[in-house]
């Protein structure tokens, strides 16, 4: 996933292609189109979860699900889950 800057890029499409010159042309309204579906609602795109220990060792995203081996070993110093890149919460 690659999270980029909806306002910049929408100031960035103003400036390179003045709509006050363009006139009502097909690209005009296209590029109307274009920043009216930049322009949508945000989400916070960090996910949070926390390992859950499973059976033999294994432990599991609270996310997605996904099982991996060694949960108190190598996966416990995993700061994300590697298969949907969940923020693991500190246990309290």
């Amino acid at each position: 996933m690659r999270l980029i800057d909806a306002d910049a890029l929408i100031t960035k499409l103003k400036n390179k292609y003045d709509l006050d010159k363009v006139g009502a042309t097909v690209g005009f309204i296209a590029l109307e189109i274009i920043i009216d579906i930049i322009d949508a609602p945000t989400v916070d795109p960090m996910l949070h979860a926390k390992w859950i220990p499973k059976y033999m060792g294994d432990c599991e995203c609270s996310n997605c699900h996904e099982e991996y081996g060694i949960c108190g070993g190598l996966l416990g110093d995993y700061k994300y889950c590697p298969n949907c890149g969940a923020k693991m919460k500190e246990e309290e």
